[in-house]
């Protein structure tokens, strides 16, 4: 922003850029859920109309549940606090301080996911994925102090450099006097508790502007203007990682300062499905309307039948009498297939489990595992986009802010360079879960091809246990043996076994040598008693 140019400036010239977008997504809400992004010039006041079908509605629904329980799920944290290489090799050396450190990092994520809990902000980061989903963009604002406050595309312009990083944001809001800070009332000259009957009356509301500009040191400067001036209570400078504005993309275009989102990528499907379902809807409106006919050359006569009461007697003939029919059954027959196959393919997109199971008297439960499995991995470009612009920027904000109200222990600068937060949750733990999967179906077929017996005699048990547990995210250090400890074992185990033998066979000789010799002793006694030859016994000998 020059010298010259003021906030609201700024903001009226970004929205002829953005104007594209804002038909693009009043299209798509149009279709899905309107209140998300009403047309231009929507008062409050008036009725939106909704679309036929509620398919689209649905899906927003649905997927952004999805999605919110996936990227921040509740009573576990999203996030690791992990060291490098280095500062892990140091701290194998001294096993207390790794013990100290692993713990207060353990205690650091509990209370940040703690605190996204005290603050309530799921409802808000819900609505915030709705409108990624059906406008493609959304602004997230994370105060010092309070919940979190989200903007549609109406209420801020954004400008990026080529890479996406965000140079520019403007916000605009329009807000009551009475809901203008203090500062802003100040400067104004609003003194709304003690305001005065027989002044004279001002506007009722203002338009607020909030200004994010990127320095060229790579800091953030914002502040805020009302009627052209700046707030001087509002003046700030952020880092980049800890800047509170975030300006989130569903899907990220080269080139381009907004995104795209996925009713757009389906806007041809539901268009069509509208269509159909709103001919399908006044079509059996109109058949089931019951229209009689009676012949005017008949006997019957109309008036009769108008007055004629339930059960009475009317004089006429039958066959003067018919009902009005559209016949437009078969017609009706190809738009509701048209319907159904729309239908299965938004589903599909929108990862409702009605898409999941064919139509079919037996499903089995792995058929419907493995295809729900396929449609997670088809966003795993999404959780990549909102793991880089909104998890790990709402961390680092969060801890920032709990450092600063000392609620968590601050991390020494020695440290903060090896120490990172890393995402667990989305494509992380769809690439685990993916290996897992894989790892589970090689062993169901060797163990169904081969036999149970082939599962211990093929398989290395480290290295299986080693790889599951990697996959499922686990810490294995101190669960499962090192390679060092199962050979210490088996020495050990081995050295006992020989001791044992060589005592077996030690004492087998000795004993077998002493049963000789007492048998030899005895036979040596029977001998020595026996008579001399030709004498018989109990003969003395002769002299």
């Amino acid at each position: 922003m020059s010298g010259m140019e003021t906030a609201a400036s700024c903001y009226e010239k970004g929205v002829g850029k953005r104007r594209m977008y804002e038909i693009r997504a009043e299209d798509c809400c149009e279709l899905t859920i309107p209140a998300l992004f009403p047309e231009i010039g929507f008062n409050y006041a008036q009725q939106l109309e909704g679309p036929y079908n509620s398919v689209g509605a649905r899906g927003i629904n649905h997927l952004a549940s999805k999605l919110v329980l996936s990227l921040v799920p509740p009573n576990s944290p999203f996030f690791r606090l992990v060291i490098d290489d280095k500062a892990a090799r140091q701290l194998d050396q001294d096993a207390e301080l790794k013990i100290t450190v692993h713990e207060a990092l353990a205690a650091i994520e509990r209370r940040v996911s703690r605190e996204i809990e005290i603050r309530a902000l799921r409802p808000a980061l819900t609505y915030a994925i709705k409108l990624l989903i059906a406008t493609g963009n959304a602004l997230i604002h994370l105060p010092d102090e309070g919940g979190l406050r989200v903007f549609s595309l109406k209420n801020y312009v954004v400008e990026r450099d080529p890479m996406g990083n965000i140079c520019e944001i403007v916000i605009k809001e329009t807000i009551s006097k009475y809901a203008l800070p203090k500062d802003a009332k100040s400067m104004l000259g609003l003194d709304v508790e003690i305001e005065d009957e027989s002044r004279e009356p001002g506007k009722d509301t203002y338009d607020l502007y909030t200004y994010v500009e990127k320095e060229e040191d790579g800091k953030y400067h914002v502040h805020q203007e009302i009627e052209g001036a700046i707030v001087p209570e509002s003046i700030g400078e952020y880092e980049p990682d800890l800047l509170p504005f975030l300006a989130l993309r569903w899907t990220a275009i080269s080139g381009e300062h907004y995104g795209r989102g996925l009713v757009e990528e389906m806007l041809g499907d539901l268009a069509s499905l509208e269509a159909l379902t709103k001919a399908i809807v006044i079509g059996s409106a109109a058949s089931a309307r019951v229209v009689g006919l009676v012949n005017p050359a008949g006997y019957t006569k109309a008036s009769d039948l108008n007055k004629a009461e339930n059960g009475a007697f009317v004089v006429g003939n039958a066959v003067d009498v018919s009902f009005l029919q559209v016949q437009k059954g078969g017609d009706f027959r190809v738009a509701l297939e048209a319907v159904a196959s729309i239908t299965r393919r938004v589903e599909a997109s929108f990862l409702l489990n009605a898409s999941v199971q064919r139509q079919a008297e037996r499903v089995t439960a792995e058929e419907i595992r493995l295809l729900a499995s396929e449609l997670e991995a088809a966003l795993g470009g999404v959780y990549a986009t909102l793991s880089q612009e909104l998890q790990l920027p709402l961390v680092r904000r969060m801890m920032a802010q709990l450092t600063n109200g000392q609620q968590i222990v601050a991390i020494p600068k020695a440290l903060k360079s090896a120490i990172r937060p890393a995402i667990i949750t989305g494509t992380e733990a769809l690439g685990r879960m993916s290996d897992l999967e894989r790892l589970r179906v090689w062993a169901g077929i060797v163990q169904t091809t081969l036999g149970p017996e082939a599962i211990p005699k093929f398989v290395n048990p480290e290295v299986l246990a080693r790889t599951a547990a990697m996959a499922l995210g686990l810490d294995i250090k101190g669960l499962v043996k090192t390679r060092e400890q199962m050979d210490t074992e088996e020495q050990q185990a081995q050295a006992a076994g020989n001791a044992a033998m060589f005592a077996k066979s030690a004492a087998g000789p000795a004993t077998g040598g002493v049963m000789d010799m007492m048998k030899m002793a005895m036979e040596q006694q029977q001998q020595q008693a026996a008579p001399p030859p030709g004498m018989t016994p109990g003969q003395p000998p002769q002299e």
